[in-house]
C-alpha cells in the first residue's frame, strides 16, 4: 500500500465525485463570516483541496490564500481559479499571513502523519492566532470519536471513468480512523489502479473547546454550515480570537 496522499487520480475522484461536501458548506460559510463582521480582507483557505471554496470566498470579494500539501489539488484549484494565489504546504511548515479569517472546510484538521496529532494541532491553533486579527475567526469541522457500530467498515463509489472503494478501521479507543484507498480510473481503453492510506486523529469537542480556549479563543460548536447539517459524528467549530483589552492611558495634565 503506497503512503501517498490526494495523489493525481484520487484528487481526480474527489473533486469529481465528493466535490458536493464543500459546495453545501460554502453558503453557510459565507454566513457564518459575515454575521461576525468579516465581509472583507484575507482569508486563509487551509487544506483547499480544489479551490471550490477558495473561489466562493473570492467571488464575494476576500483576498484569498489556498494551501493544500496535495501538489494534484493545488494543480486543480489554479484551473479553477486562475487569478487566486495558491501554495503547497502542510500544518505543520506553512507559514500564515496576516489575515482576518482562517478556514478548514472538509476534516482537514483530522487528517495526520504524526505520532503526537494532538500537539500538533495545539501548534497549528497557535500559529493561527498570531495570524488572525483582533477579532479574527477560525471555523473548520471535525469529525469526533467514533464506536465500531458508527462505523462502516467498507464503501464503494463509481462514477463515469472511475471507482474508488475505501476499507476503514478504528484503533486507539475510536480515536484512530484508517483509511485505505484503492481507486481505479479509466486511462484509454484500460483502468489505471492507485492505492493510498489515509490516517485521521478523531477529537472531542470537550478536548477541542478547551484548547482553542487555552490559545486565546473564544468558541462556538454547532452540527451545521448554516442549514447544510454534517452527517452524524462531526463538528462545526467557530472560535473567534479575543482582542486584547488596551490599558487606559494615564491621565497627565497640562503644563499650565
Amino acid at each position: 500500500m503506497i503512503h501517498s496522499f490526494y495523489g493525481t487520480d484520487v484528487t481526480y475522484i474527489h473533486d469529481c465525485g465528493f466535490s458536493h461536501f464543500v459546495d453545501g458548506c460554502c453558503p453557510g460559510l459565507l454566513q457564518l463570516l459575515q454575521q461576525h463582521g468579516i465581509t472583507r480582507g484575507r482569508i486563509v483557505d487551509v487544506g483547499c483541496g480544489g479551490g471550490i471554496s477558495t473561489a466562493a470566498l473570492a467571488a464575494t470579494g476576500f483576498e484569498t490564500l489556498g494551501i493544500d500539501q496535495s501538489a494534484a489539488m493545488i494543480k486543480i484549484a489554479r484551473q479553477r481559479l486562475p487569478a487566486g494565489q495558491f501554495m503547497r504546504g502542510s500544518l505543520d511548515d506553512q507559514p500564515l499571513p496576516e489575515c482576518q479569517a482562517v478556514i478548514a472546510v472538509g476534516e482537514v484538521l483530522n487528517y495526520t502523519r504524526t505520532a503526537h496529532p494532538a500537539r500538533r494541532l495545539n501548534q497549528f491553533f497557535s500559529r493561527v492566532h498570531r495570524a488572525l486579527s483582533d477579532n479574527g475567526l477560525l471555523i473548520f469541522d471535525i469529525r469526533e470519536p467514533l464506536k465500531r457500530d458508527n462505523l462502516s467498515l467498507s464503501h464503494q463509489w463509481q462514477g463515469g471513468d472511475w471507482i474508488c472503494l475505501v476499507q476503514q478501521k478504528l484503533t486507539r479507543r475510536g480515536r484512530t480512523l484508517t483509511r485505505q484507498v484503492t481507486t481505479f480510473r479509466q486511462v484509454g481503453k484500460l483502468y489505471r489502479r492507485q492505492d493510498e492510506i489515509h490516517v485521521q486523529s478523531l477529537y472531542s469537542n470537550n478536548a477541542l473547546v478547551t484548547s482553542l480556549r487555552t490559545h486565546g479563543f473564544q468558541v462556538q460548536t454547532r452540527r451545521s454550515y448554516g442549514n447544510y447539517r454534517l452527517h452524524n459524528h462531526r463538528l462545526v467549530v467557530v472560535a473567534r480570537k479575543v482582542a486584547k483589552r488596551r490599558s487606559p492611558r494615564a491621565f497627565v495634565p497640562l503644563a499650565g
